[in-house]
């Protein structure tokens, strides 16, 4: 069986999948009328459209800063330089698309087709993104754009030794009527069950918390995804965007804490939907440029069934299960308002006012209750509000471009007693502020070198306040995080070849980390963050009758992380990583591309109350291989399709994620694509 955490990486053809290469990459400020270039990342509609994506994982799997980490359960989930995904925040169209309760969005069920545009930047990103983003930002754009009516789709099939082979189908379809534009996405995708290999034993040392072995034993994980965006211009200076996507995948199950009992989860899938609306008005011959308003709301449910024994006969009534069933619903909603000024020739200013409103409801079993014959205990509320203040400065100082930014924030909490323990405080404010300093050079049309330094906040979510421990964990402070980075892009174009070299240092120390030992959370304290990465992809197109196009890329990134209060390295972190594609198309004929991927071991540490002890976990070197070839068969000026075979893992190395799951070896997958 192949699990879907190897149809993220399979999917991959060329270098960090950005057209690095091309001038379109580039994202820009403007001052004094001039634009000025930025190294944050940018793929491009021309590479999300020639290559074979099918999901939001498999577009971001090859930048060097991304490391993605899947679990049947809870889908695929990012780490940016070290941070995790609750640190690294997702945007549509500039508003922010994530769950409340635990910050994770399963990007595995986040069909691409719908987007035009990605933009990735890591590391201390602009203070106008919000709190909470230290890891970095992925901002999607919808498209705005396409011809009168188009449809592309994609299907893909595999796992072929499986009684029940792995599938996926997604659906794009675009329109454009008068002022208006339309777009609509649809996806699905089924994982069958595999055989755990021996060396994996449910009760090995490989399997502490091994969440029951993942997706196996005729056992499959689905996941459905629906989106639409639509994008309407009133007029020259104002247009309106709408966006809203409905998910249904497994969710996200955690650990617990034991070394004598392992938990047993059902399939549960959780139903999240996503709304939001977007104004933006133009301005000429005032102060005044742009102003921005725009509002979302986010509603999520689940339900989780605990049993316990792997043969799913009957609920749990292990004592150490302190809830045999639990359910959840959540609801966001914000609102921001951003107007930018130019109130001088070489200045612009920008301010944004956002709050945000989180309600989180659940309702458990307990063990006890369940035994008795009860039914649910009463929902229990907690709320958390989120105002933020920002004030953004761009300069040209004619040698450079400077950055200045501050805001202001605070998180206000209310608490309902859970289980009949009160919490001391039934109101709390979490204030934090953030500051941050960019300076920017192009020493030519071809060089540009960033640092940026500055103090970040990430709030703890209410899945970390309330919830995963009797009781919760309601006295937990924000982190904060001190952060410089320095990066450097060169970029050389020579007729039909070109060239590019970038680099990034960075060292981030932060203060009281959240972490999670079984099913508890806290701050840790003292942590760091530091490392290197290097990245370099070369392209150049011959005319051996046909024209052929020739890429090749590789990209090297040295971790350093520690928890500096207990001398051990943060889990699940690679110390070392390389990647590496070699594509050719001949765009006549066929495209033929091999990648690679190569981590080295992650470590964890592990509490375990009942021996008091400390458990470490190694995940041993991960090496990843992948070969694709895709080729028209049918082409005209209305109609392209085309055929595809993808062998991943071909070398058969065994590889585990930061989820604690074996990957199965060798698989091939096989599928058809087409554009109407």
């Amino acid at each position: 069986m192949l699990p879907e955490f190897f149809i993220i990486l399979i999917l991959l053809t060329s270098s960090p999948k950005v057209d690095s290469l091309s001038s379109e990459d580039d994202t820009r400020i403007t001052v004094k009328g001039k634009r000025f270039k930025s190294s944050r990342l940018v793929i491009s509609k021309t590479k999300l459209d020639e290559e074979i994506k099918t999901n939001l994982a498999s577009t971001l799997i090859d930048i060097p800063e991304i490391d993605i980490l899947w679990s049947p359960k809870s889908g695929a989930s990012i780490q940016a330089s070290g941070f995790d995904e609750r640190s690294f925040k997702i945007f549509v169209m500039g508003i922010p698309f994530s769950e409340s309760y635990s910050g994770h969005l399963d990007i595995s069920g986040t069909e691409r087709g719908l987007f035009s545009r990605i933009e990735f930047s890591t590391g201390i990103s602009s203070l106008l993104n919000g709190p909470s983003s230290a890891g970095g930002v992925l901002n999607l754009t919808p498209k705005s754009k396409c011809n009168k009516h188009s449809i592309t789709g994609i299907f893909k099939t595999g796992n072929f030794n499986s009684l029940h082979p792995d599938f996926y189908t997604g659906l794009n379809g675009c329109s454009n009527y008068k002022n208006s534009h339309f777009n609509i996405a649809v996806s699905y995708n089924n994982t069958s069950g595999y055989t755990l290999p021996d060396k994996f034993k449910t009760d090995g040392i490989y399997a502490q918390y091994h969440e029951d072995g993942g997706v196996r034993n005729k056992s499959a994980a689905r996941r459905f995804n629906l989106s639409f965006h639509s994008s309407h211009t009133l007029n020259s200076f104002n247009t309106i965007d709408f966006f809203s996507g409905y998910s249904s995948s497994p969710r996200q199950i955690p650990t617990f804490e034991s070394s004598n009992y392992v938990r047993y989860w059902s399939f549960s899938e959780y139903s999240s939907l996503f709304a939001a609306a977007v104004w933006k008005k133009k301005f000429i011959n005032t102060k005044l440029v742009n102003l921005n308003v725009s509002s979302f709301l986010h509603l999520h449910t689940d339900e989780l069934i605990d049993h316990g024994d792997p043969s799913y006969s009957g609920i749990t009534t292990d004592s150490l299960a302190w809830f045999a069933k639990s359910s959840y619903e959540n609801f966001t909603a914000g609102i921001s308002l951003m107007p930018e000024f130019r109130p001088w020739d070489d200045g612009s200013v920008i301010f944004k006012i956002q709050h945000k409103f989180d309600q989180h409801l659940q309702r458990e079993l307990s063990v006890q209750s369940y035994i008795d014959g009860g039914s649910y205990d009463p929902w229990e509320k907690f709320h958390a509000q989120t105002s933020t203040a920002v004030f953004s400065y761009n300069h040209d100082l004619k040698f450079c471009v400077v950055n200045m930014e501050s805001s202001i924030s605070f998180m206000a909490l209310t608490a309902r007693e859970i289980k009949n323990v009160s919490y001391e405080t039934m109101e709390r404010k979490i204030p934090g502020t953030e500051l941050r300093l960019k300076i920017s050079r192009m020493w030519s049309s071809n060089i540009l070198t960033e640092l940026s330094v500055g103090k970040k906040i990430r709030y703890p979510t209410l899945k970390e306040l309330f919830t995963n421990h009797l009781g919760g964990n309601p006295d937990l402070d924000a982190e904060t995080a001190y952060m410089s980075d320095l990066s450097a892009v060169w970029k050389k174009t020579c007729g039909v070849s070109g060239f590019q070299i970038r680099t990034r240092l960075f060292h981030h120390l932060i203060n009281n980390m959240i972490t999670s030992y079984g099913d508890s959370f806290s701050n840790t304290g003292h942590s760091q963050i530091s490392g290197g990465i290097l990245s370099a992809a070369f392209k150049r197109k011959f005319i051996i009758g046909t024209p052929v196009v020739f890429q090749a890329t590789g990209s090297f990134r040295e971790l350093y992380t520690r928890d500096l209060d207990t001398n051990r390295p943060l889990d699940y972190r690679p110390s070392h990583s390389f990647k590496s594609s070699l594509t050719i198309k001949l765009p006549s004929f066929f495209t033929v591309s091999a990648d690679l991927k190569w981590y080295s071991k992650q470590y964890a540490w592990w509490y375990d109350t009942v021996t008091s002890t400390w458990i470490k976990d190694i995940l041993p070197n991960g090496l990843i291989t992948s070969f694709l070839i895709s080729a028209p068969v049918y082409k005209n000026a209305a109609v392209t399709i085309s055929i595809f075979a993808q062998l991943t893992n071909a070398l058969d190395t065994i590889y585990m994620s930061g989820s604690l799951e074996p990957r199965a070896g060798r698989t091939l997958f096989t599928g058809i694509k087409g554009k109407l």
